[in-house]
């Protein structure tokens, strides 16, 4: 048994952890307070906008023509493997190949393009795809990983559940279900995976929210030169069973942000919507800087409320003392 001295030193431990749970709790709540009190006065100044907008809308009266939502990488597979903005350029792998306005994989080859010139943490990846074959298991249709292949992002069909769209990740470590319908659709479909700086992963398909959406853990920041793209294998730089997808790319884009929902319904669906960056146009220049400064902040707040770890539970002191006695034991073996 232990004596009074070491059960008064745990229960010193246990108190000193909870007071710092407490003070981590403390300031989690000052920054949701800070964050709402800044997306209620952004919100003040775009709801006019934003009515008068979407009024505008529904006369049509405005041109129907899409925003340009600045991705910083775009592949339209139109005879060739170039990124039309960039320098990321495909290098094909395998048995790959482009064919009538699509890239064509039939799960025993993948496209690999040149090193990103930037750091990538928030992002969204879009893609629109053609597939037959619902069966198949665990291929990533486009990839953002480090070019080793060892730490990625990837959107992956069906590698926990059958026929699921799901956010893969290395070591599942950024990953969860969605829980949405299983894909049955052999025509085009639109997916997007948007990836917010507080690590926050949401799903679209077609312009509609794909499940719900989920925070397991931070966002990874992938570095300039040494981070890449990759089409139809879910990590790694050469041909892998379990890790390909079978089916058509016929677009594909990299945002280096993460899309507002209605950004996404607008490049999913080609119809106008009221997005942030309509309202932030019309605004007056004073408004709108008072609210790309507000972003700003509100971005910079989610990081650092992140960066103090989910609340822990009232056993958890007690948790961290079991181990912390656990971790003392097996150091006493090793001596």
């Amino acid at each position: 048994l232990p004596a009074d001295p070491e059960i008064d030193e745990a229960l010193k431990f246990v108190t000193q952890a909870r007071i710092r749970e407490q003070e981590l709790a403390a300031r989690r709540a000052r920054i949701g307070g800070q964050i709402a009190g800044l997306e209620v006065a952004e919100e003040g100044r775009m709801a006019p906008v934003r009515a008068r907008l979407a009024e505008a809308l529904r006369k049509g009266q405005v041109e129907p023509s899409r925003p340009n939502l600045h991705p910083v990488a775009e592949w339209t597979f139109d005879g060739d493997l170039r990124d039309s903005i960039g320098g990321l350029h495909g290098k094909v792998e395998g048995t790959a190949r482009v064919v009538d306005g699509a890239l064509v994989l039939d799960g025993e080859g993948f496209v690999a393009t040149e090193p990103l010139d930037r750091s990538l943490a928030s992002k969204t990846l879009e893609v629109i795809v053609r597939m037959t074959n619902f069966d198949q298991r665990s291929g990533g249709v486009m990839t953002v990983q480090e070019t080793s292949g060892g730490v990625f992002d990837s959107l992956v069909f069906a590698e926990r559940r059958p026929a699921e769209w799901m956010a893969g990740s290395n070591g599942f470590a950024r990953t969860d279900d969605f829980g949405a319908a299983r894909e049955a659709e052999t025509g085009s479909v639109h997916l997007a995976l948007v990836y917010a700086g507080d690590g926050t992963i949401t799903a679209y398909r077609n312009g509609q929210s794909y499940g719900k959406g989920y925070r397991k853990a931070d966002p990874v920041a992938f570095a300039a030169g040494q981070t890449q793209i990759v089409f139809g294998l879910r990590h790694g730089s050469r041909v892998h069973p379990g890790r390909m997808w079978q089916g058509q790319i016929l677009e594909a884009r990299l945002y280096d942000r993460a899309l507002t929902p209605e950004e996404v319904r607008e490049t999913a669906s080609g119809v106008p919507q009221v997005t942030r960056e309509r309202i932030l146009a019309a605004l007056d220049p004073a408004a709108r800087e008072a609210c790309e400064s507000a972003r700003a902040e509100i971005e910079r707040l989610r990081v650092e409320r992140s960066s103090l770890g989910d609340t822990a539970g009232e056993t958890q002191a007690w948790m961290d003392l079991a181990q912390s006695i656990l971790n003392l034991k097996e150091f006493i073996h090793l001596r």
